[in-house]
């Protein structure tokens, strides 16, 4: 890849990270404000019910533990599949490394002379250095982007709650 196909991929890329991380942010108002308001209606609907025993509406009692365990199972199979494409992506990008250090090696142990040595060195390290700097950016914008992924499926329940409860 090209230079300057890589600095724009890597530009898209941390883009793409910064509107995630505002979003997440967004997100996490949201669900702290919806969670806030869920607590406390169903707190109430939980007073009242012990005031009228009678009176208790089972259906959202009932829904409240197995609500959670779906949004926290949701948000850590998430989790998992991101540290699980972090790790491959790390796994290949050495991969990658290790195969372009020894070819590099290779070309240093047939040089005929210094100059050529340094051609062949200075070259490897160029390129190194720009495929670790876009490496770097593309894990980085990976590990920005998890937040609002994760918080994703407990967003989405906390306003549920919210709306179905009418607060």
């Amino acid at each position: 890849m090209t230079t300057m196909r890589r600095t724009a991929a890597d530009l898209r890329r941390l883009t793409r990270a910064a509107t995630s991380v505002h979003a997440a942010a967004v997100q996490s108002g949201e669900l702290a404000n919806a969670a806030s308001k869920v607590i406390a209606t169903r707190s109430a609907m939980a007073a009242a019910a012990m005031a009228l025993p009678h009176m208790i509406d089972t259906t959202e009692f009932t829904r409240m533990v197995p609500e959670k365990v779906a949004a926290f199972s949701a948000a850590g199979a998430v989790l998992w599949r991101r540290w699980s494409e972090m790790a491959r992506q790390m796994s290949n990008y050495a991969l990658a490394e290790t195969t372009q250090a020894t070819q590099a090696a290779s070309r240093l142990a047939s040089c005929r002379n210094p100059a050529e040595a340094l051609t062949i060195q200075s070259t490897y390290l160029a390129a190194v250095t720009s495929r670790t700097v876009s490496r770097s950016i593309a894990m980085t914008t990976l590990a920005l982007r998890t937040p609002e992924a994760v918080a994703g499926p407990v967003h989405r329940a906390a306003m549920g709650n919210a709306r179905r409860l009418g607060v």
